[in-house]
């Protein structure tokens, strides 16, 4: 999936629509299986991506697992956010992301959420959130 978006979607859409083409005009998020594949795309390539967002998601032991990386993070991405329903099996997942996160100073967001477990009543909220915060001026 790394090679199809970064190769082949982002100079596509670049090519084809008027978008602003560098890193401080695109994000990539997910959710579920998804959400894992945002974080290691969006970790993988911090000169393409300033904001980053996994949903029930894994994929952020890219991050917290390179030294070099976590030390470049607060200044590679405006946001990086991790959120899960709390009953969601991969709460547990988001839970040990951010904490890792947060022992090596890395600026994110954690969002549990109460009550939900994985589906898209909770993700169409992420996603609504993420927006205003990705999309304002």
């Amino acid at each position: 999936m790394d090679k199809e978006i970064v190769d082949y979607l982002i100079p596509l859409v670049e090519k084809e629509y008027r978008v602003i083409a560098n890193k401080n005009a695109r994000a990539i998020m997910g959710y579920s299986m998804g959400g894992g594949h945002a974080t290691s795309i969006g970790f993988g390539h911090p000169e393409l991506f300033s904001v980053v967002g996994g949903m029930s998601g894994g994929g952020a032991n890219l991050i917290t697992s390179n030294p070099e990386r976590a030390k470049t993070a607060n200044t590679d991405y405006k946001i990086i956010f991790v959120g899960s329903g709390t009953e969601d099996g991969a709460i547990n997942g988001a839970r040990t992301t951010s904490k890792a996160m947060t022992d090596l100073g890395i600026k994110h967001i954690l969002s549990e959420d109460v009550g939900y477990g994985h589906d898209y009543q909770v993700w169409r909220q992420y996603f609504y959130r993420l927006a205003q915060l990705t999309f304002r001026n």
